[in-house]
Order: C-alpha cells, then structure tokens, then sequence
C-alpha cells in the first residue's frame, strides 16, 4: 500500500496533476440519498490498470471508454494514453469533478492519444450511456444496492442498443456481483473482464 502510495505522489509530480491520496469526506457535502451511496475515491494504480487493460483484446478506437466513479480522474488520464474513440469520467462529487477536470486539462498533451477526453457531474447508477461499444470500468464507486441499479441500467443500453459492452472491474465483491448478472459473460478470470453483447 505504501509503494503504491508513493508510486501514485510520483506520478503526479512527474505529470503535474494531484491524484493520489484517499479521499471519503468529498461525498459529506452531498445529499444523504447520494452521499451514503459512494465509497471513498482510491487511485487505482497505473501499472495495475494497463495490466488489466491489456487482457481486453478489442480495437480501441472503436470503443467508448467510461470510468464510473472516476474520482480526481486517474484513470482517465490513464486511458487517455490509448487510443479509444472516446472516453469519459463519471463523478457525482462537484469537488472531485472538479479535481479531475483540472487534471486533464494540465495533463501532458504529448501523452493523450484519445482527443475527446471528458468529466460529467452526475450518478452514474443514472448515467446515459452512449451507443457505441463501451469499455466500462469499475473500481470501488458504489455500494451493492447502487452497483445494482449500475448493472440495471447497462442491462437497459444493451436491450435498447445491442453491441458490445465489456465491464472490467479491480474489485472483487464488484467482480462477484457482475458474475450473478444475466446479460454479461465473464471472460478473463485475472482480471474480472466481462461482457456483454446483446439482450432479448
């Protein structure tokens, strides 16, 4: 935990952005429906996410990438450094959207290989997702019952707009809950990577 600490200050140096750290008391501010329904904002590792992201065998640029529960936006500075054709960050806290905003703006423009980076505001239990085939990444935003409205609403894209959508989760109970959804298919066991391609 330490090295990872100290791995996630070091990158934020070298890029000059402010990810790290653990964050819980953004989520005091918001109303106690929305508040109690997230967990603490937790950097997930670089090495730990492209590891993860290299056992998903897609063209990226024909995907949408979207973190759910992005916090200051880590992860979307992250896959910024691949080419999807699009990615964004969903944050219910306005601090932390803020965070990741600034984030992305300061990040290095020689590193961004996705030129359609972005952060909403917003639930993601409610989010709209867009029609195209998703990458959808989860690391610890939500307690069980928002993480089943979560998988209710993908459900719901995929049976309005059939194509492929993979949720790729760092998380275990995450990772166990997913396993008991009908519409998604695990694929890679390492990497909690499952999928899902239409619904009838």
């Amino acid at each position: 935990m330490w090295v990872q600490g100290f791995e996630q200050r070091l990158f934020d140096w070298w890029f000059g952005v402010d990810t790290a750290g653990i964050s819980r008391l953004h989520y005091a501010e918001l109303p106690p429906e929305v508040g109690k329904s997230g967990y603490r904002y937790e950097p997930t590792p670089r090495r730990t996410f492209h590891r993860m992201l290299r056992s998903v065998c897609i063209d990226y640029s024909r995907f949408t990438f979207v973190d759910v529960g992005c916090g200051k936006g880590a992860v979307v500075l992250y896959a910024s450094e691949v080419p999807f054709k699009r990615i964004i960050g969903i944050e219910v806290s306005p601090r932390l959207h803020q965070l990741a905003e600034k984030n992305i703006r300061g990040y290095p423009r020689s590193r961004i290989r996705c030129r359609d980076v972005s952060v909403v505001c917003g639930d993601g239990a409610t989010f709209s997702f867009p029609n195209d085939p998703l990458v959808v990444y989860l690391f610890n935003p939500f307690n069980e019952s928002t993480l089943s409205r979560l998988f209710v609403n993908i459900h719901r894209s995929l049976v309005q707009n059939p194509r492929r959508i993979m949720v790729v989760s760092r998380n275990p109970d995450c990772a166990l809950q997913l396993g008991g959804e009908p519409s998604l298919i695990k694929e890679k066991e390492k990497a909690s990577v499952f999928s899902g391609s239409s619904c009838s």
